[in-house]
């Protein structure tokens, strides 16, 4: 009876060690899980004057908005990947919101909420940088509370705002529509119809 015992807690020790050494997907920012190669593309963004397409740039709020300003009309896409719930939407590649973006005189803004994008879906051919959230800026390591904290700055909400006093609007859109940095409206999807919709209900 003891050996018996003495096996169970064995298996149950095994498991339990099993289970903690994995790690749960986009509950941080994963940036730990990039290889050596794809932790080399990011950098820390220190002007927007010498960047590089197809590399990553860690961005906060402060620095965007700023940008945002010297531009008369920008697409802001936080790109979410991860997201699983039946409310989300489908994301648009990277590059039909390149080229969304050039038909429509659009400096674009493409800001991933984690690193996954990096190992998954960024195609190393892009012709244009993108950027990554800075955790850091909020010394927040979760990734649920960091990238609401990144798009309450966004639409001019305060920081620390819950998502049920959000408009549902700003909650499940994928694009922002700016005017140097004011955001102007959002889009769902990257049809004209969505382009249009977005300016009438703004004007």
């Amino acid at each position: 009876m003891i050996s018996f015992r003495l096996q169970f807690v064995g298996v149950i020790f095994v498991a339990m060690t099993g289970l903690l050494s994995c790690s749960i997907e986009g509950y941080t920012n994963d940036y730990n899980k990039l290889s050596a190669s794809e932790k080399a593309l990011v950098h820390q963004l220190t002007n927007f004057d010498s960047l590089h397409a197809g590399e990553v740039y860690v961005i906060n709020p402060i620095s965007l908005k700023k940008e945002l300003s010297h531009h008369p009309k920008s697409l802001v896409s936080l790109y979410n990947v991860g997201c699983s719930s039946s409310s989300c939407k489908v994301v648009p590649s990277m590059s039909d919101m390149a080229k969304f973006a050039e038909d429509h005189d659009c400096q674009l803004f493409i800001i991933m909420t984690d690193y996954n994008p990096i190992r998954h879906c960024v195609d190393r051919n892009i012709s244009f940088p993108i950027y990554v959230i800075d955790d850091s800026f909020y010394g927040e390591k979760r990734r649920y509370k960091y990238e609401r904290y990144f798009l309450n700055d966004l639409i001019g909400y305060p920081t620390h705002t819950k998502y049920e006093n959000i408009p549902e609007e700003y909650q499940l859109s994928l694009l922002f529509v700016f005017e140097h940095d004011s955001l102007i409206g959002v889009m769902d999807d990257l049809s004209e119809d969505s382009f249009k919709d977005m300016i009438s209900i703004e004007k």
